[in-house]
């Protein structure tokens, strides 16, 4: 086994969505960060890795799929490591673009597949709105290998961006206009689950929400707490490596709440590392191994939760 240092691929829904900009941004990012990073270009493309080696000062290389099999590829991608903390690779065209424009072979799904990089999806969100949502889920269920772990919106305002983005984000990708029954299947496709595997899983989440008589209801009509139940009971349904939960237990009666702090409590002990925001000291020192206090955007102390959480109790009743 070669050297292996952390990778990642920028790829895009089609060309032009501005993925060589980003890429070059991203590489200049990294040297600003006193990063070592080296450079690839999926495919026999010579005009962007000159792009990258004006940001780098050191040539790019391509890695092409077609011309190359997978042994060949391995040792062209680890013969350029040495000497660099971090590889980026630049996918093309479309990310399952491959020869011919329909096959998969050459193309940066293939690639990654290959290679087994995370990919970050470039989105040109120009002239549109929440039509970005299921063509972004269409990407993540096309996903076989689930290897898609973030998007970037291009091309977009902050007022669109702003409001959209919460919408991507794991636990949500909700369209509000759409009934409890459709968002299931919507949100779940966004998280990467198939439309198989949700329909194995559809009485689970429905129980677990405690929604079974609001399913035929658009979720314009739910309060934040009925939304944040089916948000949940999705994240959910299976195992994650690691769960945000962002005030997810402020929200439902007292019952429900227990039931989510079981349900957490279950998948740490299975080794899902959990995230949790809360403002409730309580339920921090009820769940938590370590705590991060933020205050006014700053992190003020960190460390075991009984140390933090007695700092902080000590503070609001003025005693620090």
């Amino acid at each position: 086994m070669g050297l292996k240092i952390p990778k990642v691929m920028i790829a895009a829904v089609k060309s032009g969505s501005g993925k060589t900009t980003i890429t070059c941004a991203f590489l200049k990012q990294l040297l600003c960060r006193k990063k070592h990073p080296v450079s690839f270009k999926c495919g026999p493309d010579y005009i962007d890795p000159m792009f990258h080696e004006q940001v780098l000062k050191i040539p790019s290389k391509n890695l092409d799929t077609f011309f190359s099999d997978a042994l060949q590829i391995q040792a062209l991608y680890e013969m350029e490591l040495p000497g660099h903390d971090i590889a980026v690779l630049e996918g093309v065209m479309g990310l399952y673009d491959g020869l011919g424009g329909i096959r998969e072979e050459g193309s940066s799904y293939h690639l990654a597949k290959t290679l087994d990089v995370p990919i970050i999806l470039v989105v040109d969100a120009r002239g549109m709105g929440k039509s970005v949502i299921p063509l972004i889920a269409g990407f993540l269920q096309y996903d076989e290998k689930k290897l898609i772990k973030g998007v970037i919106l291009n091309r977009t305002s902050k007022m669109f961006f702003d409001t959209i983005a919460p919408l991507i984000e794991l636990g949500a990708g909700f369209d509000m206009d759409l009934t409890a029954r459709e968002n299931i299947y919507l949100n779940g496709t966004v998280l990467g689950y198939t439309p198989k595997y949700i329909d194995s899983k559809f009485d689970d989440i429905v129980e677990f929400s405690e929604l079974q008589n609001f399913l035929d209801v658009p979720l314009k009509n739910y309060s934040s707490g009925m939304v944040a139940r089916i948000g949940f009971a999705i994240a959910t349904i299976t195992k994650p490596d690691i769960l945000i939960a962002d005030e997810v237990l402020s929200v439902g009666d007292f019952l429900f709440q227990q039931k989510c702090e079981k349900r957490m409590k279950e998948l740490m002990a299975g080794g899902t590392t959990v995230i949790l925001v809360s403002h409730s000291i309580e339920q921090i020192e009820r769940m938590c191994s370590k705590v991060a206090w933020l205050s006014h955007g700053h992190l003020k102390m960190n460390g075991d939760t009984e140390t933090v959480c007695a700092a902080y109790k000590a503070t609001q009743r003025g005693e620090a």
